[in-house]
């Protein structure tokens, strides 16, 4: 039976625990890591923005290739089809 409004003590402690990193991610996990929807990873991939390694019938993103695009300056991806169909 669980209280409502009960706090239990916790002790917090100032070290940190390393976590490890995946070394390749799933559409679906990459999308979740980039914070967007999975339509937009597909685009991305479509697009050549994102590199992307086959593994039999599924598409997996690298770990390395994720820090990279989040580290890139990128407009919104409406605004880069926009400026793409005038030029």
């Amino acid at each position: 039976m669980i209280r409502r409004g009960l706090v239990i003590p916790v002790q917090v402690t100032e070290q940190t625990i390393p976590v490890p990193t995946k070394l390749l991610y799933d559409r679906k996990s990459a999308a979740f890591t980039l914070s967007i929807s999975v339509r937009s990873l597909d685009y991305l991939i479509a697009n050549k923005r994102l590199n992307t390694i086959k593994m039999g019938s599924k598409v997996m993103v690298s770990h390395g290739s994720l820090v990279k695009f989040s580290r890139q300056h990128h407009a919104s991806l409406t605004e880069q089809d926009s400026q793409n169909s005038r030029e």
